[in-house]
């Protein structure tokens, strides 16, 4: 055999074991492309319903306020009519209303917090999708110029 042909026949082995690698690294980008796609449509959903659960703690903490300027004017009234005990009784209804407004507001700063994460992820796995697009591309158009040098 001259070294032409051994150079030749040496090179074959590899164009076939580079179109294969080519074929799994397509299927293993593809699917972690489809596992990032599959984590964006989660984190979407834990976005929507922390969103609606901010909204509900949101108008739960207006109506909390609302009931509290109604016990504070009830507060006056009872005060200006001379009502000691059942100003006293109101002003305890408003402390246990100022205790339940302080409870929604964490429960509002934490449902905020956990959004903006969430938001940070989602963009987050977009990027890392678009990288991984990108890896294909180049992937598939190493694998194409592989099988045509090869043929």
């Amino acid at each position: 055999m001259t070294t032409e042909m051994q150079a030749r026949s040496q090179s074959a082995p590899n164009v076939v074991g580079e179109t294969m690698s080519g074929e799994i690294t397509l299927e293993l980008i593809d699917r972690h492309i489809r596992d990032v796609r599959a984590k964006c449509r989660e984190l979407k959903q834990t976005l929507d319903w922390l969103k609606i659960n901010l909204r509900l703690e949101q108008k739960k903490l207006k109506a909390c306020t609302a009931r509290i300027s109604e016990l504070e004017a009830r507060a006056r009234l009872a005060i200006r009519a001379g009502s000691d005990l059942m100003a006293l009784y109101v002003q305890n209804a408003i402390k246990d209303q100022r205790l339940e407004e302080d409870a929604l507001n964490l429960g509002i700063s934490d449902l905020q917090s956990r959004l903006e994460i969430i938001r940070f992820s989602i963009q987050r796995k977009r990027r890392q999708l678009v990288e991984l697009k990108r890896a294909r591309e180049i992937a598939a158009r190493r694998k194409k110029r592989s099988a045509s040098g090869g043929a």
